[in-house]
């Protein structure tokens, strides 16, 4: 009887190498089927394109910070440790922004980084303040000396 019951015990322990195997198995299936499926693609949660991103850029540019009547033009857009890099062409010269992926943030040269919501407030206001007022024409008084 105590040989029956040894016996009983060691078909009961099991080797914890096979349920881990099993586990990370099951684990990597299931990581495969997402990366496939493109559940997984790295992009941040919110976040914008380089497309977006040049475009946001640009339109920031092409509206408050060049000459009325001229345009800049987008000259290429690339991801660099978390920011993207856009090459903005105006007046000949090519010009490096960044901006954070998720858009908040914008490197601009000679005023560093700034928040991009705050930068363009400034900008809106600046060129509101730039706007010409139009004066209304009043007779001309006549002064007898």
């Amino acid at each position: 009887m105590p040989e029956e019951l040894k016996q009983d015990k060691k078909e009961g322990k099991r080797n914890p190498f096979v349920i881990l195997t099993v586990v990370f198995a099951v684990l990597a299936i299931v990581f495969g089927v997402m990366a496939l499926r493109g559940g997984i693609t790295g992009k941040v949660v919110g976040g914008l394109t380089s497309d977006e991103a040049g475009q946001k850029v640009l339109s920031l540019i092409n509206n408050y910070m060049v000459e009325k009547g001229t345009n800049a033009s987008l000259a290429g857009v690339k991801l660099k440790s978390g920011l993207y890099e856009i090459n903005i062409l105006y007046a000949g010269q090519q010009v490096a922004f960044y901006l954070s992926t998720d858009g908040a943030l914008l490197g601009v040269p000679g005023a560093g980084i700034v928040n991009f919501a705050d930068f363009e407030a400034a900008m809106q206001a600046r060129a509101g303040e730039n706007t010409a007022t139009e004066v209304p024409k009043t007779e001309k008084t006549q002064v007898e000396l």
